[in-house]
């Protein structure tokens, strides 16, 4: 039995690991710090793959972007992460949507300027998205 096997996802996914406690064995060894560099070049690797797929990937992308921490590139993070709440509204997906709109919105006041958005959210229309579902804005509200 390998460490890697085929995977039954499709061809997204072609390979897995064999076991859960494989991938977290192997994932225990690497430091903090490199597994967000890891995160940062998946994202980028899954950009340059995929460039004309880029809008469907976005939640991915961002996904590991976010995990990058530091390593990550603040622009990319942001355009990805409003690819990726654009697309989950049109899916109707609004608590996704709201996420991504969200997380995107914390960013660091550098990143709020070089995305174009003023330095508090509410001058921003990046911070409307409580705005136009007020339903996910409260407890239990669907």
């Amino acid at each position: 039995m390998g460490v890697i096997v085929p995977s039954s996802e499709g061809p997204e996914t072609p390979f897995t690991f064999a076991h859960e406690l494989v991938r977290q064995t192997l994932l225990a060894g690497f430091s903090g710090p490199r597994l967000q560099q890891l995160h940062a070049a998946v994202a980028d690797a899954i950009a340059k793959l995929y460039p004309n797929a880029v809008k469907e990937r976005a939640s991915e992308i961002a996904n590991h972007l976010l995990k990058a921490g530091s390593f990550a590139d603040e622009q990319q993070l942001v355009r990805n992460l409003t690819l990726a709440g654009n697309s989950a509204v049109v899916a109707a997906a609004f608590e996704e949507a709201r996420s991504s709109f969200r997380t995107g919105t914390e960013g660091s006041p550098e990143t709020r300027i070089a995305a174009g958005r003023s330095e508090t959210c509410d001058q921003s229309r990046w911070c409307s998205i409580d705005s136009q579902f007020p339903l996910l804005s409260t407890p239990g509200g669907r």
